[in-house]
This record gives C-alpha cells, structure tokens and sequence, in this order.
C-alpha cells in the first residue's frame, strides 16, 4: 500500500520542520515506514524483506469480520513491537513508533493507554503522520478529506490525541510545499 509510504513522506516533513537532520530524519523515515508492520500476516515477514513489506497483503484486508478487524487494529502495535525487537539495526525510537503510533496525548490510546511525555517524541510525529494520510487518503467507507479539512480535524485533536507542535510542523511543511 502507499500508506507506509505517504506517512514516512509526512514524517520527513515533521521531523525536518521539527529541526530534526541527517540519521535523525532517516531513522524517523524507516520507523514510519514499518509503524504498521504488526497488520502484515505471519509468515509473510522475514529479516530481508522488511523494508518491502509494505507490499505484502496485510492481515486487514484478507479478513471480512469487523471483530476480526478491531483485534487486528488493537493488537498490530504489539505485534509490530514484537516482529521489529530482534532486527538487527532497528533503534528504539523505531520500535517505539511501531508501539505507540495509537496512543493519544490524553491517556485514551492504545496498546498501553501512555499519557503526554511518555509517549517517544518519534512516536508523536508518526501519528500525525499516520492521522493525517489516514484522513487525505480514499478508505472502504468514506472518501478523502482535503488538506484543509484534515488539518481541521487534527486541530481539534490538538493536545487531546495529537501533539500540536507536530501538527504546526506538517501544517507550515504543506503550506511550503503548496506554494513552492
């Protein structure tokens, strides 16, 4: 899918706005590209194909039950979490992003319900990263919202489930690129 790929795209953006340079970019580039890695089916994974997982048929759209699909969403932060941990040159904030990309500011996330702070600062750029293509992009049961409603939405999410300075990031990003 281009869902890993447009969120690792929106990350850079963040993470460059954020004063974030060199390895520290790429490392927040390749952790929001496998922050959904947990929705990929077992066996599919191996330790030369993460990168190009991303291609691989996930888990969510081989399975019609939405009970099914919520355990999937619920638990692929773990499960991601669990494949990435013994990868040779994947870092912390990596794993992390792969972990906490769901929580929300506000304790009402998941897998572990973290609040604020405690949330990694590469995890809290993934999840605007990861919201906003989530919102701008075509799904099964709505159309995709414009910049413009994305960025209303997510401000309302300020500080409740979205980092705000994040979110400023992406905004004055967007607003570059548009007019570039």
């Amino acid at each position: 899918t281009t869902h890993a790929v447009n969120t690792a795209f929106y990350a850079y953006l963040i993470a460059e706005k954020s004063g974030y340079a060199g390895e520290m970019i790429t490392e927040v580039c390749v952790g929001a590209m496998m922050h959904d890695v947990g929705k990929i089916e077992p066996g599919l994974l191996d330790s030369t194909s993460l990168v190009d997982s991303t291609s691989s048929t996930s888990c969510l759209e081989s399975t019609s039950s939405s009970e099914s699909m919520l355990r999937l969403t619920k638990s692929h932060p773990i499960e991601g979490f669990r494949r990435l941990c013994h990868e040779p040159g994947i870092t912390e904030p990596q794993l992390l992003m792969a972990y906490q990309h769901h929580e929300k500011l506000d304790g009402k996330g998941f897998p572990v319900g973290l609040i604020g702070n405690e949330i990694h600062e590469a995890s809290r750029i993934c999840a605007v990263a990861n919201r906003y293509d989530g919102l701008t992009s075509d799904r099964s049961d709505r159309r995709a919202m414009t910049r413009m409603a994305a960025f209303r939405v997510m401000d309302s999410e300020k500080n409740t489930a979205l980092d705000s300075e994040m979110i400023i990031c992406l905004e004055a990003a967007m607003s570059q690129t548009s007019t570039n």
